[in-house]
């Protein structure tokens, strides 16, 4: 009669000369090593580990590298089944490494349930090399090279270097072998106190970590003290490390030291649906999608929601989508940095400095976004080309323009709505800007539209309403500049629109509207311009008081005006100008 294999392997202490109460590390690590490989000789596919304290001898001191085969190796095909009350403390030493369990080289491997503590807080950091002096390589539970693995509902916490870290075997495009890890779950955890981070991967090809509590890492000197840091590398157009398809979702973070999230140099990953209270970047990552997550600062003030640093070296681009999020508490919401992307339909509360920056970005469309309750610069772009804003959504400043563009090249403002704000969107030393149906509801002494004479601008159908300051005042010496059918509603100004400088500018079909509280006012006022063509612009004022002069100018040369119209006040030329009634 043929017997079926049992399932199921229940470690014995007695048996295998484990101390279950705290003591003899390395008898007890050897034990619990000797019944694994028994359970896996005899083709027991779970491996049940009973309630105690389990004292580890973490380092492999055969190893140049400690932490490579240290603690507890688990074989593959095999699901460790760990009581809740079942712990394990690595034995306090004074190695730059350990693994208090070791998945290497295996496959088809579960950890599920147990507590992992490391000995940070009794670790000797006193033994320093030449070349390791930092104690950051202690990892609780350690994956390198391996394939097919759960870690689920384990609780790690306090190692000298990262709770869980989700490793290849060697390095890309050397002379060695290289095999990432692949695969690899880790769901339902709680990771506490990693003093480098609480997760880290540098090569893993399928990552996913689902529905984690992820508290307190960092702390110490040594970086970079994130929740979970997905850290690849590359220089000179060369990949060393590159972590690949990878997801987090529907996890916490909490008072991580240095922040949530980091996707370093990695490529398609995906950051959904996790409660956040600290910063989560895109690093130099590519084909990243950072979406619907909360972001929510309600302690000390921090310095970015989302954040990233550029392109890779390797890659040509980031194709970055940060959608759907809500993001509050931070002196900047989002920082836009690298190349081509998309950040739209997200929510700005209590933002310090400003909700949407772009700094050396190129390529991003910013649309549909949404900013509440942020007394700042509502949207910045500085050192960045082929920026689109578009439908964007703020309001309430007191002393900040809404949008302000410098030193910036192909950027354009369309259909945004800014309301109750100090000024609407200034403008320096940036070129090809196009500012088209943006709707601005002033309430300070801000200009409406205002650039410099290092900017080229022009101006279709906005809307300016309530302008205490010029509406629309350019600078353009160096740049013609097209301004045309724009509204300026209820201008208490004691000038509408004010053009110093340059030439063949245009200003056409464009609507003013005074509304002020005594007589006297400019519609349209030129200052040393030349070639300046007005055509069928209108200025009128209400509430029974009188303009000086519509169109004044008397102090540029060259001025053809042709068929403008206005209901009070008289035309101020200059000889040589063309008026056609």
């Amino acid at each position: 009669m043929n017997m079926q294999q049992p399932l199921y392997y229940f470690v014995d202490a007695l048996d295998w000369g484990i101390d279950d109460k705290g003591s003899n590390a390395i008898e007890t690590t050897e034990g619990l090593n000797r019944a694994l490989e028994y359970a896996s000789s005899k083709s027991f596919y779970k491996v049940h580990i009973p309630k105690g304290i389990y004292l580890i001898d973490a380092v492999n001191t055969t190893k140049r590298l400690p932490e490579f085969g240290g603690g507890i190796n688990v074989p593959s095909n095999i699901e460790l089944i760990l009581h809740p009350e079942a712990i394990f403390k690595v034995q306090p030493n004074d190695y730059q490494g350990y693994s208090c369990f070791y998945i290497g080289q295996a496959s088809n491997v579960t950890i599920r349930g147990g507590q992992i503590i490391g000995d940070r807080h009794e670790h000797d950091y006193s033994k320093i090399t030449s070349i390791k002096k930092t104690h950051e390589w202690g990892f609780g539970i350690h994956v390198n090279g391996s394939s097919n693995v759960l870690i689920e509902n384990v609780q790690v916490s306090d190692c000298i270097g990262d709770n869980i870290w989700i490793a290849a075997d060697g390095m890309m495009n050397t002379s060695g072998t290289y095999t990432p890890s692949k695969n690899v779950t880790v769901r339902k955890c709680t990771l506490l106190r990693g003093r480098r981070n609480n997760l880290a991967t540098n090569g893993c090809e399928g990552l996913l970590v689902d529905d984690c509590d992820i508290e307190e890492a960092g702390g110490g000197t040594i970086g970079p003290q994130l929740g979970i840091d997905l850290e690849g590398f590359g220089e000179n157009g060369i990949k060393y490390d590159h972590p690949y398809k990878l997801t987090v979702r529907n996890c916490r973070f909490k008072n991580n030291g240095r922040g949530s999230v980091t996707a370093h140099t990695s490529g398609k990953v995906i950051i959904e649906g996790n409660y956040s209270d600290h910063v989560i970047s895109y690093g130099y990552s590519t084909d990243v999608s950072i979406k619907n997550n909360k972001i929510i600062n309600e302690n000390e003030i921090k310095t970015y929601g989302v954040d990233s640093v550029g392109v890779s070296s390797t890659e040509s681009g980031n194709r970055v989508q940060i959608d759907g999020n809500t993001i509050s508490g931070f002196e900047v919401g989002i920082c836009v940095r690298g190349k081509g992307g998309t950040v739209s339909n997200n929510t700005f509360e209590k933002i310090k400095a400003c909700p949407i920056a772009t700094h050396q970005a190129e390529d991003f469309l910013i649309t549909d976004n949404r900013i509440e309750n942020s007394d700042c610069v509502q949207v910045q772009v500085r050192n960045s080309n082929d920026i689109k804003v578009v439908n964007t959504k703020g309001k309430g400043t007191s002393s900040s323009y809404a949008a302000k563009i410098m030193d910036s090249t192909r950027i354009s403002l369309v259909n945004n709505e800014f309301a109750n704000v100090y000024g609407g969107i200034y403008c320096e030393r940036s070129q090809s800007v196009r500012l088209k149906g943006n709707d601005l509801l002033l309430s300070g002494s801000g200009y409406g539209i205002f650039w410099d004479k290092d900017s080229s601008v022009s101006l279709h159908r906005n809307e300016i309403h309530e302008p205490r300051n010029v509406a629309i005042k350019g600078t353009p010496e160096k740049y013609s500049c097209q301004i045309s059918e724009n509204q300026i509603y209820f201008c208490k100004s004691l000038i509408a629109i004010q053009l110093t400088g340059g030439s063949e500018h245009i200003l056409k079909d464009n609507e003013i509207m005074f509304n002020r509280s005594v007589d006297q006012g400019y519609g349209v006022y030129l200052e040393n311009t030349d070639k300046v063509r007005l055509v069928r612009n209108d200025v009128r004022g209400i509430g029974g008081k009188l303009l000086s002069h519509p169109y004044c100018t008397d102090k540029a040369k060259n001025t053809t005006l042709i068929h403008n119209t206005y209901d009070s006040g008289t035309l101020k030329t200059a000889e040589g100008d063309i008026v056609v009634i």
